[in-house]
């Protein structure tokens, strides 16, 4: 059986768009990149997604500590699995003003995709990064995300992701 690439690219779709509504959009107003992550698991914890603040923002800290999370191109993708969750969480910032990162290009960032996931599910944990990657490797998504003034318009992006 031949796939085409269409098949292969639909295949790709469809896993974060089921965790990314206007809730989980925030446009950040920390200028630091230690700020931005507290007030992303600060904004999941107002939602209800995340019952230990302070112990998510460690463990992504930790993370970051061991490699930058700036993967180029102006966005970061924080990220820690977690014990204490059944399913994945996600909330995107963005930031009006560029944010330094010590991203691998040395850009600073103004998008912030944060990802709290189980640690029973490192195959998932990964197609979403990947699906996030590939999301966010064009740069017209990327224009208008930072672009965006309402949080709808930012969810609205991610639909069929």
């Amino acid at each position: 059986m031949i796939i085409s690439e269409v098949e292969v690219e639909a295949e790709k779709r469809g896993i974060i768009d089921q965790y990314i509504d206007e809730e989980q959009v925030c446009f950040v107003k920390s200028q630091t990149r230690d700020s931005v992550i507290f007030e992303l698991c600060e904004h999941l914890a107002g939602l209800g997604q995340v019952d230990d603040c302070k112990g998510f923002y460690e463990s992504v800290m930790k993370r970051e500590k061991l490699v930058s999370t700036g993967i180029g191109f102006g966005i970061a993708v924080p990220h820690a699995k977690l014990e204490d969750v059944d399913d994945f969480i996600i909330d995107v910032g963005v930031s009006k003003e560029p944010i330094a990162w010590n991203a691998i290009d040395g850009m600073p960032v103004q998008i912030i995709i944060l990802i709290g996931g189980p640690i029973a599910d490192p195959k998932k944990y990964l197609k979403i990064l990947s699906q996030i990657t590939l999301f966010l490797r064009d740069e017209k998504t990327r224009l208008q995300l930072i672009g965006a003034k309402e949080r709808y318009e930012v969810a609205k992006l991610f639909e069929g992701w």
